[in-house]
């Protein structure tokens, strides 16, 4: 489950946006901007922006797929999990 994020108004986060960025870059934290329920932005770093879209990208090309079937089976075979047994 995701942690719930700092909201700020578009006043309240213009009246401190320098402390608001160093936090989001240094802490890896987000926040909202929002005006209303319906009408937000969200802030993360641009390094976790990165990492998202690799992730993203791992994912659609079926990687991260492939990763989760070797860890599963390296735990049912740890005998043999990096090939074969020296």
């Amino acid at each position: 489950m995701a942690e719930a994020m700092d909201t700020y108004t578009p006043t309240g986060a213009r009246k401190n946006i320098y402390n608001l960025i160093r936090g989001v870059v240094s802490n890896h934290t987000t926040i909202q901007i929002a005006s209303s329920p319906d009408e937000a932005v969200v802030v993360v770093s641009k390094d976790d922006w990165n990492a998202m879209q690799e992730y993203i990208e791992l994912l659609e090309n079926g990687v991260i797929d492939e990763v989760n079937t070797r860890m599963a089976d390296a735990k049912a075979h740890p005998d043999t999990a990096f090939g074969d047994p020296l």
